[in-house]
């Protein structure tokens, strides 16, 4: 920034002599940071130094060459008028226009709060990131009254404090209050009491404990009944729960510039009036917490609409808009820059023309962006984001990820910090989020479903269509077996960006791919409507569901009870929750057969999968598999989708199951 200036000065200096006046190189605007460095010419006339007046403040700017000067400012009120004054040689006084500056936000301390465990002894610490006014602060830690014991802090008016966490086991929450000035913030960590041994809760790399839990259902507001409400909404969240859903995810619920799927924001922190009102939001949110459902926003930090009143702003007063530099202007060459496309206004895009890159490199729109971020989860107490686009904010400045992680992490740390981007790149996970989605690392193609072996807008082209049968197994192997993280994937058969499944595909295709779906590690989700096999393309759909019907009597292929069956054997058995996942050679090559294993405790999962168009037989050396202590036994597996049970004998090695095509088997072995 101040290299900007330092060359508008050179070349306002050589500007030739016209009629007095007293210019501010800027216009009004919403600032986002306390500290501003302002520019000013005089024109007409030379001066040694101007008056600047900011509110009740008045000092002196000195003007180096005796035209051109800058002056900073910290903004502590919301509003803020500058003006500034000169006298010419001759006494006359010439003054500029007013500046109206409004600080967007309260510039309160940054603190990470954490928690240490050395023996049984605990310590709090809060850690300061961030003091924008410079003011004293004062600490006070409290217990959080619904903890599962009472818990006494001592110290706990100073940032380091003390803890004893009681025997009874369960998360112990702890609130901190940090005050400066007449303003005051709240933070919040936690310490996890299990069996007797405390552990703190690391803000820099733990994921919250129910991720591995959920079964998320994507909501597009707009489409999911004709009325496209909150209300209509909250009216199906019961049925909704009867199908096993304990986690919602609405698309983005703010101000946009069309009637689409909301991802063209004009308002961060405006809702969209056709959906209904801020109290009708609350009631939904309340209901489904009444119900046990954990609620996820959708939020866009990749850009804004072009319609967004910064970018108008931009186009309207080019480099002298405050909010030039909010914006991407410049090829920077990281991964994704050859997707970038320039526009006439200088915006820098990808994919979509009237999406407009935010830059990131500007302290402002870190500062906005986060702001927004921790104003939905503080008013809200919404369980989580969807990061829209990530992956773009990712490539252009990394460091952005691990700086919003701490923030939200730091006020509620059980929040799911979700990534659209790869799941399948470990960079992700370092830099901060919790769960990504089940791309593939491919940078040519910025969001191939690992499922996929064709891109197409029309129809869903994934393995279990593949033209070659023999290749079928060897792409859901390398699917499957080829991540490091399975256990923080998104999985899905659908989404807001897909073709339905099964308007490409037969029944049984898709309650394979269903019953493949919520027998992996990660977090298995549904997109509006897939639970009825609902086969309008999500980009040219009005309406899912009519608030007069039934989600369930929508369903002319027994889907909604399939699914809900899924969900129900999900929940009841710990092993299909886990991280683990083996894959399990079997006695074939080159077939559209594959097998894999996972366990928890005593429970032991066998999968196998037939992807053919013709039955097939699976044949598993199981013994080799299993832990040594039940290599010896005689083992007996029950099926959990179907009717049925195999045995393996002691001195039998084999475990031989025949598969229908387009099936899948669910073995668990039974406890002797």
């Amino acid at each position: 920034m101040r290299l900007f200036i330092v060359s508008i000065l050179i070349f306002l200096a050589s500007l030739p002599g016209q009629a007095a006046d007293l210019v501010l190189f800027a216009h009004d605007a919403e600032v986002w940071h306390p500290r501003q460095a302002l520019l000013g010419q005089l024109e007409g006339f030379r001066a040694q130094q101007v008056t600047v007046h900011h509110n009740q403040r008045t000092f002196f700017a000195e003007v180096p060459n005796g035209q051109t000067f800058t002056f900073d400012l910290v903004l502590s009120e919301r509003e803020n008028l500058i003006w500034a004054e000169a006298r010419t040689p001759d006494g006359q006084r010439i003054v500029s226009d007013t500046l109206r500056y409004t600080l967007a936000y309260k510039p309160v301390p940054i603190v990470k709060p954490y928690a240490r465990v050395q023996s049984n002894h605990v310590s709090l610490h809060a850690r300061l990131l961030e003091n924008p006014l410079g003011l004293p602060l004062s600490y006070a830690w409290q217990a959080d009254p619904a903890n599962p014991a009472r818990a006494t802090i001592e110290h706990a008016q100073d940032s380091v404090a003390s803890v004893a966490i009681p025997s009874q086991a369960g998360d112990y929450y702890f609130n901190l209050l940090v005050v400066a000035g007449r303003d005051s913030v709240r933070y919040q960590t936690l310490v996890r009491q299990n069996g007797g041994v405390p552990t703190a809760y690391d803000i820099d790399t733990a994921y919250p404990s129910w991720m591995h839990d959920a079964v998320v259902y994507q909501i597009t507001p707009r489409a999911f009944t004709r009325e496209g409400t909150f209300a209509h909404i909250t009216q199906k969240l019961p049925e909704l729960k009867q199908l096993g859903i304990n986690t919602i995810w609405l698309q983005p619920i703010t101000k946009s510039s069309y009637k689409g799927q909301g991802y063209d924001v004009v308002d961060y922190l405006g809702l969209n009036p056709d959906f209904g009102s801020e109290q009708q939001l609350r009631e939904l949110i309340a209901q489904a917490k009444q119900l046990q459902m954990r609620v996820l926003f959708d939020l866009v930090l990749n850009h804004s609409s072009i319609q967004h009143p910064y970018a108008q702003d931009l186009i309207k007063h080019g480099e002298r808009s405050h909010y030039y530099a909010f914006y991407q202007h410049t090829n920077d060459k990281v991964p994704y820059s050859s997707f970038y496309n320039k526009d006439e206004h200088g915006f820098i895009t990808y994919f979509w023309k009237d999406l407009v890159n935010f830059n990131y490199a500007n302290e402002e729109v870190q500062r906005w962006i986060l702001e927004v971020c921790k104003y939905w989860v503080r008013e809200f107490d919404i369980d989580g984001y969807r990061f829209d686009a990530i992956w773009g904010v990712r490539s252009r400045e990394p460091a952005f990820s691990r700086r919003l992680r701490t923030e939200l992490k730091s006020i509620k740390p059980e929040l799911l910090m979700l990534a659209e981007d790869k799941g399948s790149v470990p960079e992700v996970y370092k830099l901060g989020f919790d769960a990504a989605y089940d791309w593939t690392a491919d940078t040519n193609w910025v969001s191939q479903w690992s499922w996929e072996y064709e891109y197409s807008e029309s129809e869903s082209k994934t393995l279990f269509s593949h033209p070659d049968e023999s290749q079928r197994g060897t792409l859901l192997s390398q699917a499957l077996f080829q991540n490091s993280a399975p256990h923080r994937l998104l999985r899905f058969m659908e989404n807001n960006d897909l073709p339905r499944f099964m308007a490409t595909y037969d029944l049984p295709r898709t309650q394979l791919a269903s019953a493949l779906l919520f027998s992996l590690p990660g977090i298995p989700m549904l997109y509006n409507g897939q639970e009825v096999g609902f086969r309008g393309h999500p980009y040219r759909t009005h309406a899912v569901f009519s608030p007069d019907s039934t989600i369930r009597s929508q369903d002319q292929d027994g889907l909604f009870d399939y699914y809900q069956k899924l969900i129900r054997l999900r929940q009841q058995h710990a092993v299909l929750r886990d991280t683990t996942l083996e894959q399990l050679p079997l006695n074939s090559t080159g077939s559209p057969l594959v097998a894999f294993r996972r366990w928890s405790g005593k429970e032991q999962l066998v999968a196998l999968i037939n992807l053919g168009s013709t039955p097939a037989t699976a044949s598993v050396a199981i013994r080799e598999a299993l832990p040594a202590p039940l290599r010896r036994k005689k083992l007996r597996f029950k099926e959990a989708l179907h009717e049925g049970t195999y045995t393996v004998k002691k001195r039998q090695t084999q475990l031989e199951v025949p598969l229908e095509a387009y099936t899948m088997k669910w073995l668990l072995l039974e406890e002797k």
